[in-house]
């Protein structure tokens, strides 16, 4: 639960099988409590609650027994709040999308883990650092509820289960499960070398971004965005999603490479798959031509051909409007400036400087994506062939993404722990529509 300003607490509850044992309980407490430290009791709504203070801790632990339940918790309000609640008969159970995904756990598991999406970016929030922090705890519209069931593999935990989104545009996720999920084949294009990437399946991203600008204008989070957006339209008198949304297909991604010469920026790219790579190319160009006649420049100066590791020429468009692929694709891709784009294959890249792109399709001139790679190959045995949301973190890579968005104190903790954390080879999250 969120406690205060800036952290969380914990409460824990035991079902005891009969009230006798009540005494045995408490007498084993009583009996492992260390030296110097003290046990109280008092009355709250009729409900005696033990403290425990323990030497050197300001907090101590606080313990009850209601209704059947042992209750423990390091928050003595969160206590209180559970007597209440328990008093009222009130809980998760009344809440419509808490029973939907309720009804589809599973027993014959190690576990079963219930993510309530109200409250979980206030938690989380705790984690990043000032710059994110706001943002996290602002994000209550993704979905409603998840069930997963945990299974422990001698290689591998795996979470799997079902979650439960609002009927109408309100949460992100709704909008998203409109679409067939997608064949990501996009990982043929991604470079080994990689920290995360986030991508998207859809049927068809125009109706996508319709629902999806619906979705910003009902919860009210997004009005920064759609002014940026109505902004760059109305400047160049156009509209980009009709000029280029038409020509994409299927799949788009944020890639965070991990390049040690390159920065932050250079890292950063939009990939998306198009229908035909040459009607692509027409439309960025009638795209370009727009801007650049309002700019006063010659297009010609925004098109740039360069060899790629001295080998064939590659076309690449400079983009004058900064942050393009947020605004084509929405606010997940808001943060990748991408001054640059060429094509590889029937893919459209976004980058932030030519040497950038040039070393992306150096990689894959090479073979070396990740469908090619052993040890990811062995992973996705783990995973869905399909999906509509697919996010992907390369563990012992992710140093640089920790340091930008994690707090201080815990980015030294993860150095700290680095040999450790590098056992773990990756984390995937994948959401399929059904």
């Amino acid at each position: 639960h969120k406690s205060g300003k800036s952290g969380f607490d914990y409460i824990m509850y035991y079902p005891m099988e009969d009230m006798g044992d009540e005494k045995q309980v408490l007498r084993f407490i009583q009996d492992k409590i260390p030296d110097g430290a003290g046990i109280s009791n008092r009355r709250y709504s009729e409900i005696r609650v033990y403290d425990v203070q323990l030497p050197g801790d300001k907090r101590g632990i606080s313990f009850t027994f209601s209704r059947g339940l042992l209750i423990l918790s390091r928050s003595s309000i969160l206590m209180e709040e559970s007597i209440r609640q328990l008093e009222q008969n009130l809980g998760v159970a009344d809440e419509p999308g808490f029973t939907e995904v309720a009804r589809t756990a599973c027993r014959n598991v190690e576990g079963n883990i219930y993510l309530d999406y109200q409250t979980i970016p206030g938690i989380l929030s705790h984690l990043f650092n000032e710059r994110y922090a706001e943002r996290v705890s602002a994000y209550v519209n993704y979905a409603d509820w998840s069930e997963m069931d945990l299974n422990i593999r001698p290689d591998a935990v795996l979470l799997n289960g079902f979650t439960h989104s609002g009927s109408g545009e309100e949460d992100f996720l709704s909008i998203v499960l409109k679409h067939q999920p997608q064949r990501l084949d996009i990982e043929t294009v991604i470079p080994e070398n990689i920290s995360a990437f986030v991508a998207l399946g859809l049927d068809e991203f125009t109706q996508y971004k319709h629902d999806y600008i619906e979705h910003l204008e009902l919860t009210g989070k997004g009005r920064a965005y759609l002014r940026e957006l109505k902004a760059m339209n109305e400047k160049y008198r156009t509209d980009v999603d009709k000029i280029l949304l038409p020509v994409m297909d299927r799949q788009v991604a944020l890639i965070l490479a991990d390049v040690r010469n390159f920065g932050w920026d250079e890292n950063t790219y939009v990939v998306c798959n198009t229908k035909s790579r040459s009607l692509a190319e027409e439309k960025l160009k009638e795209f370009l031509g727009i801007v650049a006649e309002k700019e006063g420049i010659a297009l010609s100066s925004l098109i740039i051909q360069k060899p790629v590791n001295g080998d064939v020429n590659y076309t690449f468009y400079q983009i004058p409007v900064p942050y393009l692929p947020g605004k084509i694709f929405g606010k997940i891709f808001a943060g990748a400036n991408s001054k640059y784009c060429t094509f590889y294959d029937n893919y459209m890249i976004f980058g932030n400087s030519i040497p950038a792109l040039s070393k992306y399709i150096h990689s894959n001139q090479l073979g070396n994506n990740l469908s090619s790679d052993l040890e990811f190959s062995r992973f996705s045995e783990y995973l869905a062939s399909r999906s509509n949301l697919y996010l992907y973190l390369n563990i012992p890579a992710s140093g640089r993404l920790m340091e930008r968005f994690l707090r201080r104190d815990l980015v030294d903790k993860y150095n700290k722990e680095s040999e450790n954390f590098a056992k773990f080879q990756a984390f995937a999250y994948q959401i399929t529509s059904e």
